[in-house]
């Protein structure tokens, strides 16, 4: 009884009006906390929102490179030395985009012949019209490309340089446009064996596109 009565000396009781004021202290306090929460809940979930979208379609162009049918028109009788025949050929751009274009050549002999005919040929390009494809404009033209006697049994470049955007000597094509060209085959000075013989003549148009921006 005596530490009781100690202890309410050292330690008194608050008073009962305190008490009173802590509790209203503690409700106002746990109003004011929920009230925070609840305007921050009220904020979050009132936001209105919206969005848009926009697209628009990336098309590439196209390559389309093709040609008229080379043909040579044999002299009666066939081709004999120092004779010389002329074909021109189309080259049309049927794609989107311009392009540059190079010109190779082949030959390929006939089989089981006395000579390669090939070795004595030579093919010369020109730029020219249908019209003016003759034997004697070729004459004095400039050729876009000339092989020299005897033509390469593999792919050799005749003029251009196939696959190089802007190569030297490489022509340029619009889209959708055409250019005439000229091709003419000589026959150099030669022996017996060379009678009855032949060899196709055989023309690779490569295209590469033009530089973004050209």
């Amino acid at each position: 009884m005596m530490d009781d009565i100690l202890q309410e000396m050292i330690d008194p009781a608050p008073p009962a009006h305190d008490r009173g004021r802590r509790r209203r202290l503690w409700t106002s306090a746990a109003i004011i906390g929920m009230a925070v929460a609840g305007a921050s809940v009220l904020t979050t979930n009132a936001l209105f929102t919206d969005n848009a979208t926009t697209s628009a379609p990336i098309e590439t162009g196209t390559i389309d490179i093709s040609t008229s049918q080379l043909s040579f028109t044999m002299p009666t009788g066939g081709m004999l030395p120092g004779g010389a025949v002329v074909a021109p050929v189309t080259v049309t751009n049927s794609g989107s985009l311009a392009y540059w274009y190079a010109v190779s050549y082949r030959a390929a002999d006939g089989a089981g012949q006395t000579a390669d005919l090939s070795d004595v040929l030579q093919l010369r390009a020109y730029a020219l019209q249908p019209a003016q494809c003759t034997l004697a404009v070729t004459e004095t033209a400039t050729p876009l490309g000339d092989t020299g006697v005897g033509l390469a049994g593999s792919d050799a470049v005749l003029f251009g340089k196939p696959g190089v955007i802007a190569g030297a000597g490489s022509r340029s094509l619009a889209s959708r446009a055409s250019q005439s060209l000229c091709f003419r085959v000589d026959m150099a000075d030669a022996g017996n064996e060379f009678q009855a013989t032949t060899s196709d003549v055989v023309l690779t148009f490569d295209a590469v596109q033009h530089a973004f921006g050209d």
